[in-house]
Formats: C-alpha cells, sequence, structure tokens
C-alpha cells in the first residue's frame, strides 16, 4: 500500500484520472462521463506527510466543457468557474462550482498520479487561486443598492457572457466607497464602472471587446436609470477600460470587484 510523504506528485491544480475518480468513487452529478476532479488543497498542506497533521485533501469535481462563459472566466462569479486548462499537451475547459468541494483521505489518494497531459498554466493557476479564496473575502454592496441593481443585473450579466478572457474582472467604484442606503430615486447612488481588461490576449481583439462593452454598459445604465434628461436611483458616471497591466495596488484595494452572482450584505435582501 502506498504512503504519503513529503514527496508526494499532487500538487493545487492537479487533476485526477479518469480511472482514479472513478476509483475513489466521484463523480459529476449530471455530466459523469464529462467528469474532472480537481485538487484544491494547498501545496503546503499536501507536502505535509504527517497524516494525523493533515489527513485529508481537499478537491472539487467538475465537468468538461465546450465553451467558456464570459461571466464565469477569470473568477468572475464566486460560485462557478470556467477554467481553461492549457499548459500541457490536451487543451480543455472545465467547469467548477463551488458546493462541489469533497474531502478524501491522503492515504486513499497515495497510490495514484496526477495526469499528466492536461495542466493549468501560472496564469490559470492563480485564477483558480482568486476563486477559492474570493469566496470568503468578496466584496459586499449596500443593499438598496443592489435593490435598484435589479432592473439592470440579468442584461449587465448578458453583456459580460460573451466577453471571454477579454475582460478579466469589472469593478464598481460606489459612492465613493461610502456604505450609504439611500432613501428615493432622486436620492442617487453615485457609480462608476472599470473594466480590467486582459493583457494576455490579441490587443486588438481585447480592445474591440472593450469598447463594444462599454458601449453597451453607458447605453443600458442610461436607458434603465435616465429618465426626462435626469438620473435617478443609479447614476453612472462613466465606464473606464484599463489594463490589468496598468492597474495599482492602490486602486485594486479601493475599487470593489462585482461578481455575477450580485452580492449583498443581507441575504434576505431583495436582489
Amino acid at each position: 500500500m502506498a504512503v504519503w510523504g513529503r514527496n508526494t506528485p499532487w500538487r493545487q491544480g492537479h487533476l485526477l484520472s479518469t480511472e482514479s475518480a472513478k476509483e475513489l468513487g466521484l463523480f459529476h452529478q449530471e455530466e459523469t462521463a464529462e467528469t474532472l476532479v480537481l485538487v484544491i488543497s494547498h501545496d503546503c498542506d499536501l507536502a505535509q506527510g504527517d497524516l494525523s497533521l493533515e489527513p485529508a485533501c481537499e478537491v472539487i469535481v467538475g465537468r468538461v466543457i465546450e465553451f467558456q462563459n464570459g461571466n464565469y472566466a477569470w473568477a468572475k462569479n464566486v460560485r462557478k468557474l470556467h477554467l481553461s486548462f492549457s499548459a500541457g499537451t490536451v487543451k480543455l475547459i472545465g467547469e467548477f462550482v463551488a458546493t462541489d468541494r469533497r474531502i478524501i483521505d491522503k492515504s486513499a489518494l497515495a497510490g495514484h498520479e496526477p495526469v499528466a497531459n492536461v495542466r493549468l498554466d501560472p496564469d490559470e493557476l492563480t485564477v483558480l487561486q482568486g476563486w477559492l479564496s474570493a469566496r470568503y473575502r468578496r466584496s459586499a454592496f449596500p443593499d438598496e443598492f443592489q435593490n435598484r441593481m435589479v432592473r439592470v443585473r440579468d442584461k449587465l450579466t448578458k453583456i459580460l457572457a460573451g466577453t471571454g478572457d477579454n475582460i478579466v474582472s469589472i469593478f464598481f467604484a460606489v459612492d465613493r466607497g461610502e456604505d450609504v442606503d439611500r432613501q428615493g430615486p432622486d436620492d442617487v447612488y453615485d457609480l462608476t464602472i472599470f473594466l480590467l481588461t486582459s493583457a494576455e490576449k490579441d490587443p486588438k481583439e481585447v480592445d474591440r471587446v472593450a469598447v463594444d462593452v462599454r458601449r453597451a454598459i453607458l447605453d443600458l445604465f442610461r436607458k434603465a436609470f435616465k429618465v426626462g434628461g435626469k438620473w435617478q436611483n443609479i447614476e453612472l458616471r462613466d465606464c473606464y477600460t484599463i489594463s490589468e497591466e496598468t492597474m495599482t495596488v492602490r486602486q485594486s484595494r479601493r475599487l470593489k470587484r462585482w461578481h455575477t452572482d450580485y452580492l449583498s450584505l443581507r441575504p434576505t435582501a431583495k436582489t
């Protein structure tokens, strides 16, 4: 019987083979034949050979999909992730849902080897790590702001759906960071949107997508919240595009990332 030790070949972001997943009883609930099982425990926890301290490994069960939805790429949604595996000889896209995590004993995994031909590149691993942590440190917006966003949120999500990897994140600056529940349609929220664009993709394609998305967002908010030339409920000051290469650390701290599952301060709020 194989013994778990510090020399384990397993690392965060490695995939189990189809045979290993079957042997360990790990199947996607809907797409059994397309099951992907991804190790998500941190490398340091995996390397801990004393099973009395770290007896288990955490994995997430997902599935292979054909196309990437821009709403779920780059950890834009904290509940579902579309993640490309591009570093191996076999390229594929996986879909993972945060609630499909499983715990398995290291001793059960010890006799298995990770898939060699399907791998995450460093940027894709960073996306995975960001998605895993975002569930516990995601931004929340005032409940009244979220209530008002109901008018546009589905259409905004649809606009972002076709952006793929070109738009990495979308950030909101609401009332300059103040947490205010405003009263009445004339008491408007001040909103500025920032579209963070990829530095890895073709610049011409990124610019084209960003221009189209910016135009669509401006038009959406004007139609939804501008009445008789006057803003009501939410005033969109502007929608800017900024490359991930040029966004400063200070900007990333001051702005709040908007996820496509519409986070609110109270789970009972209307969203």
